[in-house]
């Protein structure tokens, strides 16, 4: 069903940044543990961890944004039962409530996804040399603390996303089957209105 293919969809957007968020943090970490304790020359010079961090600057920004795109996808499919909470008379802070929750728990399932799919290919970093030496696997690995934390990072992240995204819309029924924009009065206004 329909539902069902955009919740796939979400929480598979969801992993696929992050676990390229987790592979591009963990050689970050593998060049700075390298650079602190090396066994060849190569690895005595801060070079390969300036051009990693430069890698990092560049995947991780977009890593971070298809994050953010992933809660707006599952948002922008799920209009339909906005609108039919709304008709059930459910207030709008609860309809966007009950939204960002979903968001969150697809959010949830995908960095959940996403860990497993870069613990699952630590070993195939071993196929990758750099200062003529192979990626370890102790080398990639960031340890639980830092796993846990880029997780709430990319939760937090599709939990916001999704709280501004509905925040422009007018959630009344005829507001979501239109996708209205809800008008705010902007303090201007207010302050002219007063005067």
């Amino acid at each position: 069903s329909r539902d069902r293919a955009t919740s796939v969809l979400t929480v598979l957007a969801f992993a696929l940044p992050h676990a390229v968020l987790l592979a591009v943090v963990g050689g970050v970490g593998a060049f700075v543990s390298r650079l602190h304790a090396p066994s060849n020359e190569l690895m005595a010079t801060p070079f390969h961890l300036l051009l990693a961090l430069f890698a990092a600057i560049l995947l991780v920004v977009p890593a971070l944004s298809m994050g953010a795109a992933a809660a707006r996808l599952g948002l922008s499919r799920r209009a339909r039962d906005l609108a039919v909470l709304r008709l059930l008379g459910l207030p709008p802070r609860s309809t966007k409530a009950a939204s960002v929750l979903e968001t969150t728990m697809n959010a949830i399932v995908g960095v959940v996804l996403g860990s497993v799919l870069y613990v699952v290919t630590l070993p195939v970093w071993h196929l990758v040399t750099f200062q003529r030496a192979p990626m370890g696997v102790h080398e990639m690995w960031m340890g639980p603390w830092l796993l846990l934390g880029l997780g709430a990072l990319m939760v937090a992240l599709g939990a916001v996303s999704a709280w501004l995204s509905l925040r422009r819309v007018a959630v009344t029924p005829l507001g979501v089957a239109r996708r209205s924009e809800a008008h705010r009065v902007s303090p201007v206004g207010a302050v002219v209105t007063v005067v």
